[in-house]
């Protein structure tokens, strides 16, 4: 507009102006419409400076965020170089660390090798201890039953003892009874001999009966009645005093014939007592004998047995701290390995995220709102499927739940099953005290029926005696009967009596015979208890069958379920980590929302406060930019509280999936316990078994006790046998032996001569090797002068005057110098061979001793075996003290031999160390001899290039022979020196080498005795944990052995108790052997009663028969009287039928009394 109205006067002074033809109100109004104009114009002009004004601020502000991003973009780019760099780094730390951890991983592989190989190496040694343990509960349970066995054997001893006293107390008594026997025979012949004398009396007697007789017939008519009367009682005196003698000779003869029956038998049962005994000695002293051996082999093998152990248990417990030291090992490469995983994967995380961070903090400023709408749906979805996993986990975990309780109710089933099981155990174990109380009743019994019997027999006895007190008291009777017919009264009651007595007789039959019958139920009633408690033993194998079934099966079910449970464990654990994933991601993304609503509240409140701060001169124009600033933050205010809700909800759900997670997490705990209650159940179930199978052992071992005890009885019977049979086996063996020792005397002597001829031997090594010694000696001797020599020759080396000199030398010496050459090389040459043919013998005598140190070791080993199959071999004592001596001096000499055998050996070691020091040197003087050969081959070189020198010099020599005539003698000397000078050179250089070599190997061994010495230092460290590591397991084992000798203890109580339980048991089975054999015994004795009453029977019906006919004939011959005397009296035929009459009662008593006694 100035541009405009500058020019105007400058036109109006040119040309004329439009103005000048209008009017004044026209002029009036153009004015008004140009200030109209003019201030539009200046109107527009404002807002145009207020615009510039405004873009200059916004070019002042993009050109400060320019240079912000400028330098932000600078500092992101140091920032990705140096994370470029970094990355690198981390790169290649990565491919170390994974380099590192492939090499971990192999070593890991490596150890996991030697784990599992020392795991099978602990196994089998645990199966070994195992074996060990089994062996050494076999070995102490066969020291215990041995223990036993001595025990029996001692009380069986004791009572062989006292069996054996009774024995001879009952010889004694035998022999007294034998003696009274002889004396009652003495009686017995002096009364036959007056039986004989009475016979002879009786034969007069009844010559002079006859006699009589004859005088009777022929007086008949002149006596009287009274003198007939009279005849006839001194008739029937003399019969019946011939009947008793009759009778009485015929009882002695009969009680003779038994006494020589009873004194035969007396006589055999002392022959069979006296070999019994002879036996039973013997088979007491050979246990005698056998007990302190038998004791001293079982304390030598359980010794043995501890040793091993204890060696076992060393090697265990050194192969768990190996184990032990190698799992910490591993667990550290494996932490190592982890921790160094973590932190590439934190470092490599870190990267990622900062790197993220930076592209969307570079790229996604604009592109925030759609990301968090995504991410709300996403957040949405993940929520949903986060419901649905922890629906199905719901879903999941009622499952198990459901299985745990089905297995729950399967358990109390076996619970119930195992009680039912152990409650019929029960019983069966309470009806065994009812059936021991059964059988104590029936032995009870027993003993009162054969305290009845006993009873009863003592009756019998006394009832016999009672009738034969009777009988002789009838025998008196009957004689008063024919004196006094007075006591007929007497008779009839004393019959009367006898008759009393039968009858109780035949009761006391009938009860010994319902005694028998009861004795027999009570057999049979054993048997059926016997019957019913093997039926109860096969149930009870039934039952443990069925146990073990029931076992198997709840094992099988219950791995099933472990492997289920761990199956479903494993899924729902990683179904927890994909969630706890989620949730993670949930959060941080719920985090970076928070940070861009920071953010957009940030921005926010500035646009608010550059809202409202006020402007006064846009107060107009920003109406509409106020209008539609809140407008747009409306929107973000309703944008804000959408994503609250949004972020309320999550928050919410987060909530939710805390609560469910807490859930799962008390689901997981009742999990546990049930697991813990199920391995409670398990533990109590094997607790039930290993109870029923205790049960079962001891029930085995009361039956094999049992048996044990039937089976002793047995053997002891088949060790008579036996012994009988080792005495000859013994004589052979004694014969083997004498041939056994003949042939080690003659070993012996073999190898005495063998270890004489090594002697000699050693003897000449040890002068061969005297006389190497002494040839290093002077060959150490000889290098020591030859370097004296040398170093004075460097000294009196005197300085070279002329070089021709040297020259005119140099041809003088080389003849010398070539002859001395060859002079040392056939000195070394033969140096060598005379070693190498020393080496050759030395290693043949080596090889030599060897030889015969292998025979020796070898008859060595001979001798050993023949002396431990002599002392397998048992000589009885008396005879094989020679033997003994014998085998002690051979033991003595094998002692002796294989002593001087170690010594050889030990030599034989010297010799080899010093074989092989010269060998060394042998190749010491060999590399020399090189050198020198090497040097020689120099010298040869130079004297060849100098032989041109010496034919001028030859021809210098001939015209200087004048001048040098002098110098020769000093020359010839110089070049004697100079060879000498080369030679000691030579052997310096020779030296030199050496001293390079055994400096070298001073290093190598000083490197060694480094490493040694680390080495040693880590061992004693080593060492120092290994016995911390001891001295904690010597501390764990006192308390297992604590342990262990607490459950000794208990199980040596148990065992006394079993014993204690085992011997009253045998002393009642003793017992009823006992009472079985005295029963045996009464009733041999019995049947032998019942035989004598047999034969007393058989006497009797003979008395009958000789009554019958005396009686017949003394009918015929009172007929005969009668007849002759016709008038008797009445009076005395009445008497005489009285007598008839009783006796016929007395026939008919002796008749019943035959018939019941048979």
């Amino acid at each position: 507009m100035e541009a405009d109205t500058k020019p105007m006067p400058q036109d109006s002074t040119t040309k004329r102006s439009p103005f000048d033809n209008l009017s004044r109100d026209e002029l009036i109004i153009k004015c008004k419409g140009l200030l109209t104009i003019a201030q539009k114009a200046k109107q527009a002009k404002t807002e145009l400076q207020s615009e510039i004004e405004s873009y200059k601020i916004q070019l002042g502000k993009i050109e400060t965020e320019k240079k912000l991003s400028l330098d932000n973009l600078q500092t992101l780019q140091e920032l990705v170089d140096s994370l470029t760099e970094q990355k690198l780094n981390y790169i290649t730390e990565v491919d170390n660390a994974q380099g590192k951890i492939k090499a971990l991983s192999s070593k890991c592989k490596d150890y996991e090798v030697e784990i599992n190989k020392y795991k099978a190496d602990l196994i089998i040694k645990d199966q070994s201890l195992t074996d060990n343990t089994q062996k050494l509960s076999d070995l102490d349970s066969e020291i215990i039953s041995l223990k036993r066995q001595n025990g029996r054997l001692l009380e069986e001893n004791e009572q062989l003892i006292t069996q054996l006293s009774e024995l001879e107390t009952q010889t004694e008594q035998f022999k007294n009874i034998g003696l009274e026997q002889r004396k009652q025979l003495e009686m017995l012949e002096d009364r036959v001999q007056t039986d004989e004398a009475s016979k002879a009396q009786i034969e007069n007697l009844t010559k002079k009966i006859e006699e009589l007789e004859n005088q009777l017939q022929s007086n008949l008519h002149n006596n009287e009645d009274f003198d007939v009367a009279k005849f006839e009682n001194k008739v029937k005196e003399l019969t019946n005093l011939y009947e008793s003698e009759k009778s009485k000779n015929e009882k002695a003869n009969i009680k003779l014939r038994s006494y020589k029956d009873k004194i035969l038998k007396c006589a055999a049962c002392i022959n069979q007592l006296k070999n019994s005994r002879f036996i039973l000695m013997k088979t007491i002293k050979d246990y005698s004998e056998n007990i302190p051996k038998w004791q001293n082999d079982i304390i030598k093998a359980s010794k043995m047995l501890e040793n091993e152990i204890n060696q076992l248990n060393n090697e265990n417990m050194s192969l768990k701290a190996k184990l032990h030291n190698l799992e910490l090992q591993l667990s550290n490469i494996t932490e190592v390995q982890n921790i160094n995983e973590k932190e590439t994967d934190e470092q490599n995380h870190l990267f990622h995220t900062e790197n993220e961070t930076l592209k969307e903090k570079v790229n996604e400023l604009q592109n925030l709102l759609q990301s968090e709408t995504e991410n709300s749906e996403m957040y949405q979805t993940q929520i949903l499927s986060l419901k649905n996993n922890c629906e199905l986990l719901q879903s999941q975990l009622i499952e198990i739940q459901e299985q745990v309780s089905s297995y729950d109710i399967e358990n109390t089933t076996l619970r119930q099953d195992l009680e039912c099981i152990t409650a019929k155990y029960n019983d069966l174990n309470e009806k065994l005290p009812t059936q021991v109380e059964i059988n104590q009743q029936l032995t009870i019994n027993i003993n009162e029926v054969k305290t009845k019997y006993n009873t009863l027999k003592e009756k019998n006895n006394e009832l016999a005696n009672a009738i034969d007190k009777l009988k002789l008291d009838n025998d008196s009777l009957t004689k008063s009967i024919q004196t006094n017919s007075s006591n007929n009264d007497l008779l009839e009651n004393l019959n009367f009596q006898i008759k009393a007595l039968e009858s109780e007789k035949a009761t006391l039959v009938k009860e010994k015979l319902n005694a028998r019958d009861n004795v027999i139920d009570l057999e049979n009633r054993n048997k059926s208890l016997l019957d019913q408690n093997n039926k109860l033993k096969t149930e009870i194998l039934t039952i443990k069958s069925q146990l073990d079934t029931i076992t198997i099966e709840k094992n099988v079910i219950e791995k099933r379920l472990m492997a289920e449970k761990e199956n479903e464990l494993s899924s729902l654990k990683r179904e927890m980590k994909a969630l706890q994933e989620e949730y993670d991601s949930l959060k941080k993304m719920h985090e970076n929302m928070q940070d861009l609503n920071g953010l957009l509240r940030e921005e926010v409140e500035t646009l608010k406060l550059s809202l409202e701060q006020p402007r006064p001169d846009d107060c107009e124009n920003t109406s509409d930019l106020n209008v539609s600033l809140q407008a747009d933050i409306v929107k973000l205010e309703t944008k804000l509280s959408a994503y609250k809700q949004e972020n309320a909800s999550l928050l919410a759900e987060i909530k939710e999936s805390r609560s469910k997670t807490k859930e799962y997490d008390n689901i997981t705990a009742e999990y546990e316990d049930a697991k813990s209650k199920l391995m409670g159940y398990k533990t109590e179930n094997t607790e039930l078994l290993n109870e029923m199978k205790e049960i079962n052992q001891v029930l085995k071992e009361r039956g094999e006790a049992i048996s044990k005890l039937q089976k002793a009885i047995a053997e002891m019977e088949r060790l008579v046998e036996t012994l009988e049979k080792d005495r000859d086996n013994i004589n052979e063996e004694k014969a083997n032996l004498q041939s056994k020792v003949t042939e080690l005397e003659n070993d012996l002597k073999n190898t005495k001569e063998n270890s004489n001829h090594k002697h000699q031997d050693f003897e000449q090594i040890s002068l061969e090797k005297e006389a190497a010694l002494k040839a290093l000696s002077e060959k150490d001797v000889i290098i020591n002068s030859l370097k004296d020599e040398i170093e004075k020759l460097k000294q009196q080396q005197p300085s070279s005057d002329l070089p021709n000199e040297d020259m005119s030398t140099s041809t003088i010496s080389k003849t010398e110098e070539q002859s001395r050459m060859k002079d040392l090389d056939d000195s070394f040459e033969e140096k060598y061979t005379k070693l190498r043919i020393f080496a050759l013998k030395l290693k043949k005598k080596l090889n030599d001793t060897i030889i015969q140190l292998q025979n020796a070791e070898q008859d060595k080993a001979k001798l050993e075996k023949l002396l431990n199959q002599n002392e397998k071999v048992q000589i009885p004592e008396s005879k094989d003290e020679t033997d003994n001596a014998s085998v002690l001096n051979l033991q003595t000499k094998l002692t002796e031999s294989v002593a001087a055998s170690e010594k050889i050996e030990a030599e034989v070691q010297k010799l080899k160390a010093e074989l092989e020091a010269k060998s060394q040197q042998l190749t010491a003087e060999i590399d020399a001899h090189k050198i020198t050969k090497e040097n020689l081959e120099k010298a040869r070189r130079d004297a060849k290039k100098k032989n041109v020198l010496s034919l001028e010099m030859e021809d210098y020599e001939r015209s200087m022979k004048e001048l040098t005539t002098k110098m020769e003698e000093k020359k010839r000397k110089m070049v004697q020196m100079e060879s000498i000078i080369d030679t000691q050179e030579g052997t310096i250089t020779a030296m030199k080498t050496q001293i390079k070599l055994l400096e070298e190997q001073i290093r190598s061994e000083e490197t060694q005795n480094r490493l040694t010495k680390e080495e040693l230092q880590n061992i004693i460290e080593e060492s120092r944990e290994k016995d911390s590591t001891i001295q904690i397991k010597n501390e764990v084992i006192s308390k297992l052995e604590q342990d262990f000798e607490d459950e000794k203890r208990k199980n040596e109580e148990a065992i006394f108790e079993i014993t204690r339980v085992l011997s009253e048991k045998e002393t009642l089975i003793i017992t009823l052997g006992q009472e079985k054999i005295e029963l045996n015994n009464k009733l041999k004795k019995l049947e032998y009663k019942c035989a004598e009453l047999s034969e007393n029977l058989k006497i009797t019906n003979i008395e009958l028969a000789d009554l019958k006919t005396e009686y017949t004939s003394y009918k015929v011959r009172a007929q005969a009287v009668l007849r002759q005397n016709q008038t008797v009296d009445h009076s005395q035929e009445e008497r005489l039928k009285e007598e008839a009459a009783a006796l016929r009662t007395q026939i008919a008593t002796l008749t019943a009394k035959l018939a019941t006694v048979q």
